[in-house]
């Protein structure tokens, strides 16, 4: 079967102060798929506004196919204002009930995601609304590989979402803050890095789990072997998007079956390759061709 690639979750403006930039994690994951040359679809919802129409135009400039992007009057397009901290690792205040929180489907758009696609991302903050929420979980097939890539923002989760996410994952995809907080909901103790990991595995039948540790890179454990690698030095312009580039990677890797010391590597290098750009989308097609040869041709 042909590769395909569906996300569904948030797209929004990321503002910093007066300059605003496209942003959203399954958005930002499915620009860079999409990048890559991989049949890919994007399920989401934008409001009948100024901002809706430039992420419209966006997608349209970008060849990202408009399908399964809603349109929905009387509710506004989502919105993140965003602070980089001291060490330019940003900080997000999330605008509540916006067009991303209302995505619905049709039946006959299920059946077709669900005869198209190979793998399914999704991520937990687009589950704070319950429509959006049923929506994601009609499409999270268990003859499909679905891919969760764990949003901890701001009080944007509970442990039921989370729970009900990790119950329908096969590939996750976490960064070790967000690993803290997801164990304390889970297991309620503390526990090292690994011993997370493995309780994660065992409990929820999870195939792959990729930590992201920031400057120290990522570890990915399968289920017999496990890697680390840390990116090179680099001059770092910031770091928005650098997980969603990490998760492209994953996700194009493990589809190739690639091995996991490859995959890692790649990632790894990719995410911070991404991070000497300004914003999370890079308009150079140089990089994605670098990779692209390099994961596809591998």
């Amino acid at each position: 079967m042909l590769k395909h690639i569906t996300a569904v979750g948030e797209v929004l403006f990321d503002i910093y102060g007066t300059k605003k930039v496209f942003g959203g994690a399954p958005f930002n994951f499915i620009y860079h798929i999409n990048k890559f040359g991989i049949n890919s679809d994007f399920v989401t919802a934008i409001g009948d506004d100024n901002d809706g129409n430039d992420i419209s135009k966006f997608l349209q400039d970008q060849k990202i196919s408009l399908e399964y992007v809603k349109i929905l009057p009387s509710i506004s397009t989502g919105k993140v204002m965003v602070r980089l901290n001291k060490d330019k690792m940003p900080e997000y205040h999330i605008k509540k009930d916006v067009a991303y929180d209302h995505i619905e489907l049709t039946k006959q758009e299920i059946d077709k995601i669900l005869t198209t696609s190979t793998m399914i991302y999704f991520g937990t903050l687009c589950q704070r609304n319950e429509t959006s929420r049923n929506t994601i979980l009609s499409l999270l097939s268990a003859k499909k590989m679905n891919f969760c890539d764990i949003n901890i923002r701001q009080n944007f989760y509970t442990k039921e979402i989370v729970e009900t996410s990790l119950q329908h994952t096969d590939i996750l995809k976490i960064s070790k803050d967000e690993l803290n907080v997801v164990n304390n909901l889970c297991f309620g103790n503390n526990l090292s890095l690994n011993e997370s990991v493995k309780r994660l595995q065992d409990k929820y039948d999870i195939s792959y789990i990729a930590v992201t540790e920031g400057e120290d890179g990522a570890r990915l454990f399968s289920r017999n072997e496990k890697v680390k690698n840390k990116p090179p030095k680099i001059n770092v312009i910031d770091t928005l998007g650098a997980g969603d580039a990490y998760s492209a990677m994953l996700a194009i890797g493990i589809q190739e079956n690639v091995s996991i010391e490859k995959i890692n590597e790649l990632a790894v290098l990719f995410a911070g390759d991404v991070c000497s750009f300004k914003g999370a989308l890079p308009q150079s097609h140089e990089i994605y061709d670098n990779y692209r040869e390099k994961i596809l041709h591998d």
